[in-house]
């Protein structure tokens, strides 16, 4: 194990709680799927099991390939990828499969999997903001550039996940929002776009 570990790169405390975070969802999975393997499977649970095990194993994969790559690299595809995750969201509202009275996901034809968009989402606004955060570090923060730079990307992937999921879209605006301040965005800016969109939609409603 402890050769495993040393041959993996990055950060071995992540590696381990991955790994630990996916031992505990094979035994949640075993033993929480039981009333849906009797519908699907007659009552075998090994399907649902294997399925899960192979999603981990291919996802295991994803992640030491994923820690290979410079993070640099990352940075900039953040960018260009933004809008790409904002037509995904768009798309996943207008076409997205329904599952559990929600319509959340995307299945992807050739696999026939689903996925949400919004865990991608989330990733690709997260990697963003760091890269704004770190390219701005040493210059002074305009209105100008908290409008353009961090709200307009931060409201519109929110906006588009929150008819579909609320709890996510403003859980992602807060940590958004808790990131902006670590990264020393003065809070009068955040502050000042707020109570600009507030008199906007104050004076929208007067008209």
């Amino acid at each position: 194990m402890n050769n495993l570990v040393h041959k993996l790169r990055g950060d071995r405390v992540i590696w381990m709680t991955a790994l630990f975070l996916g031992l505990i969802s094979l035994l949640a999975v075993y033993s929480s799927i039981s009333s849906l393997a009797f519908k699907r499977e007659g009552g075998s649970t090994l399907h649902f099991l294997f399925k899960h095990g192979l999603m981990l194993a291919t996802g295991g994969v994803i992640m030491y390939y994923a820690s290979t790559v410079k993070y640099t690299i990352y940075s900039r595809l953040s960018m260009l990828v933004i809008p790409v995750t904002a037509g995904l969201l768009l798309l996943t509202l207008l076409l997205g499969s329904n599952i559990n009275d929600a319509s959340r996901w995307i299945t992807i034809p050739i696999i026939n999997q689903s996925f949400q968009t919004s865990d991608l989402a989330k990733v690709v606004l997260i990697v963003y903001l760091a890269r704004v955060l770190g390219k701005h570090h040493d210059q002074e923060w305009t209105f100008r550039d908290v409008v353009l730079q961090l709200m307009v990307p931060v409201g519109a992937i929110c906006g588009l996940i929150l008819p579909a999921n609320f709890s996510t879209a403003a859980l992602l605006f807060l940590l958004c929002m808790i990131i902006m301040f670590i990264g020393q965005v003065p809070m009068k800016r955040l502050l000042h776009c707020g109570c600009r969109s507030g008199r906007l939609h104050v004076v929208d409603h007067g008209q």
